[in-house]
């Protein structure tokens, strides 16, 4: 038997329970991890981390500003586009 199972479907109930706090506290620390990233010039986990933002909060216009950003750092204009 896989003993990680029962654990990791215990954490995304606890997960699906947080408190909206917690969330947005949670998409905060995304976007300073982003923010360190692309200070870092390291484009690729700036746009992980920005991506992980957007789940929380699709509509933010900075995060799609930031993504796009990164994007065009990497030379990838039609992806900048998109975001």
């Amino acid at each position: 038997t896989n003993s990680e199972a029962p654990i990791a479907e215990e954490k995304l109930v606890t997960y699906e329970q947080t408190a909206p706090e917690t969330k947005s506290q949670s998409a905060e620390t995304h976007f300073a991890l982003a923010q360190a990233y692309a200070t870092e010039g390291n484009s690729d986990r700036a746009i992980e981390e920005y991506k992980v933002v957007l789940m929380y909060d699709p509509k933010s216009a900075l995060v799609h500003a930031r993504l796009a950003t990164e994007y065009i750092r990497k030379g990838m204009g039609s992806q900048a586009m998109e975001s």
